[in-house]
């Protein structure tokens, strides 16, 4: 059940309290890797912090392909050990937390020859080829753990165009059926924080930036100068035994030793949404580009239908990587040399896009080689200062990251002998226990699904099915809240899924300070219709107003905020756009 607890005002009290309780373990960065760095400490039993700059989830982890998965692709590089830890990475994420990782199925279609608008460049490959070789990696993929699932199956064309009717049908000779997972990847976060915080007492605080590491006589790091962002960057000290940057692309920025093995090579990718009434499909696909080989996924999200991802390399701004019309054009170009209709920008409803930090060994690093030929492995250091750095991987394998991040944790805590509490030498195992804990909404779903259920509550059976995906049993707490106000259950807006009750639950319980928090993090409504989202966006200011106690000075300074990042995110696309 949700804690008041996860209250910011609290968990701040908490973190500026460390000078007379130092931390075991201070991470930095409240994406996926430091979410579940923070939760594997705090379920250790050590005193964990974790901050971030801006919200939980704002960079990488809430921008990502929301795909749980193996990586089929990874068996092209023969990175078979990649695709076996992610296989084992989506069984227990689907095991500990399945009102957030759902199965889903992906279609392969193969055809003839490529069906390319005549003023395109095709690279053909030959069908029987193409069927040889997916066949096989598609039975390496069972075989290294994916059956789980279920085996992957060859089908007919009637089979593909039932499964995914936007395809041509010119040319379709079949294709292949299998199964992976998707994901909410900003709750998923947002849920490994909550999950520290409340079941094992981490101290968790968005938008505090660290803004330079402390360093005790020996010139080890013994914490950070941090600024409340929310507070006119009010400056005050974190005392930490340890201090574990995972600031993903930006972890090169706390590091000062030149001479660690790795170093990062950002790479961009891209999406776009569309509605599904317009690309009608019915599980998700693959679909190979033609001109590089590269592959491009088409992912059913309720009533839309996201497209993407790129990998290119990227040099531009980290926090706000933008949307170019190269990258539309590329993007809606695959999909049209796919599909029945032609798409255009018209079309697109919503689009994000992220950077990802790709590993490259300095003594191999080749600059001329594609960002979607480099690992995506990950790595830990330690610097000479003793910070330790983790970055690299990828959403599905966080867990396995952040157990061999406290791995070399726990060494360090070892060897400085800072254990503040006789009972954490017990604790300083090397062996995680992250794989059996499920995480907060999972346990209890029992009682919260079927007609009958959604009957007794009062609320229509869709209406359940949409909150406990997103909530699992805590789900419950909505429920009450729609039950003393039946009005909540209003829908926000016509054409996204969330109820004005989400809006309130999110400021109330899992620390949403903004309505940009609300839009893009607590929900995806900006990611899905960006219109919408700005249309609804006064009427989510009012909700969270009462929550918290803005003034009309504020709601007004906070819709102009949000104005402005949804004008930011078209602009490198519709020049001229302004959602004011």
């Amino acid at each position: 059940m949700a804690d008041v607890s996860f209250q910011r005002a609290a968990q701040l009290r908490a973190l500026q309290a460390t000078g007379d309780a130092p931390l075991d373990v201070l991470v930095i960065g409240g994406g996926i890797t430091g979410a579940g760095v923070a939760l594997d400490a705090a379920s250790r039993g050590l005193r964990v912090a974790v901050i971030d700059a801006r919200d939980f989830a704002s960079g990488t982890s809430s921008r990502s392909s929301k795909l749980i998965h193996g990586g089929l692709r990874y068996l092209e590089s023969r990175d078979f050990a990649l695709v076996v830890e992610g296989l084992r990475e989506r069984a227990t994420l689907l095991r500990n937390a399945p009102h957030l990782v759902h199965p889903l199925r992906f279609a392969i279609p193969l055809y003839d020859s490529t069906p390319l608008t005549a003023d395109r460049a095709m690279r053909y490959v030959p069908v029987e080829l193409q069927r040889r070789a997916f066949r096989l990696g598609l039975i390496v993929y069972d075989l290294l753990g994916s059956w789980r699932l279920g085996r992957h199956r060859e089908v007919s064309p009637d089979s593909i165009i039932a499964l995914l009717p936007s395809l041509s049908a010119s040319g379709l000779q079949g294709g292949f059926v299998y199964s992976d997972a998707q994901t909410d990847d900003a709750r998923l976060v947002l849920s490994l924080i909550r999950t520290a915080a409340l079941d094992h007492h981490a101290i968790t605080v968005n938008y505090i930036r660290a803004t330079s590491l402390t360093h005790d006589d020996s010139g080890r790091v013994s914490g950070v100068v941090a600024a409340d962002m929310l507070d006119d960057s009010k400056s005050f000290n974190i005392h930490a035994a340890v201090v574990v940057n995972a600031t993903g692309v930006w972890a090169e920025g706390l590091r000062s030793d030149s001479t660690r093995p790795t170093t990062i090579t950002p790479a961009k990718g891209v999406h776009l949404t569309l509605k599904r009434a317009d690309l009608p499909v019915d599980c998700a696909a693959v679909l190979t580009v033609p001109e590089d080989g590269r592959h491009i996924f088409v992912i059913p999200d309720g009533d839309y239908v996201y497209v993407g991802t790129t990998d290119t390399p990227y040099e531009g701004d980290l926090d706000e990587p933008s949307v170019t019309q190269d990258d539309l054009h590329y993007v809606l170009g695959v999909l049209n040399a796919w599909s029945a209709r032609h798409y255009t920008e018209a079309d697109v409803t919503g689009l994000w896009s992220g950077v990802r930090p790709l590993v490259t060994r300095r003594a191999n690093s080749d600059p001329t080689k594609s960002t979607a030929d480099l690992s995506r492995r990950h790595a830990v250091e330690k610097d000479e200062d003793c910070l330790i750095s983790v970055y690299g991987g990828k959403l599905t394998a966080y867990r396995s990251m952040a157990a061999d991040t406290m791995a070399v944790v726990i060494d360090e805590l070892r060897n400085r002998q800072q254990r503040a509490r006789p009972a954490d030498r017990l604790q300083l195992s090397r062996r995680s226990s992250t794989r059996s804990l499920r995480l907060r909404g999972a346990v209890g779903m029992e009682g919260l699904s079927g007609p009958d259920v959604a009957r007794a509550l009062g609320i229509a059976p869709e209406t359940l099915r949409h909150l406990v995906s997103r909530y699992g049993s805590e789900a419950r707490v909505l429920l009450a809240m729609i039950k003393r106000q039946p009005e909540l259950a209003a829908q926000t807006d016509p054409d996204l899924p969330y109820l004005d009750g989400e809006f309130i639950y999110a400021a109330r319980y899992e620390m949403c300070t903004s309505i940009a928090d609300a839009l893009t993090r607590r929900t995806r409504a900006i990611l899905l219709n960006t219109g919408a989202s700005v249309r609804c966006a006064p009427r989510v200011a009012q909700l969270l107003a009462a929550e918290l106690k803005w003034t009309e000075t504020q709601v007004a300074d906070q819709l102009t905020a949000y104005f402005e990042l949804a004008t930011q995110l078209w602009s490198g696309v519709v020049p001229q756009v302004d959602f004011r």
